[in-house]
């Protein structure tokens, strides 16, 4: 079976800021379709904590490929 590319393997993956209460601020990277409801750094501690998704600005976009200016607003 053929290897995917790193591109196929992170399609649909954005990083999303989370807080608990214990640990403090962290990035997770998920898929949009994924719901994270506990804290994986407390879960592997066996504890229990619900994680809050905070709201941050948006960073932009990128776009790829050929064709596209980047300074092009007129």
């Amino acid at each position: 079976m053929a290897k995917k590319s790193l591109k196929e393997q992170n399609k649909g993956i954005m990083t999303y800021l989370y807080f608990c209460d214990l640990c403090g601020e962290m990035e997770i990277e998920h898929k949009m379709s994924e719901k994270i409801d506990d804290c994986p750094i407390c879960k592997s501690k066996n504890i229990c904590t619900k994680i809050k998704r905070l709201i941050t600005k948006s960073q932009g976009f990128i776009l790829c490929g050929g064709g596209w200016a980047k300074d092009n607003y007129k």
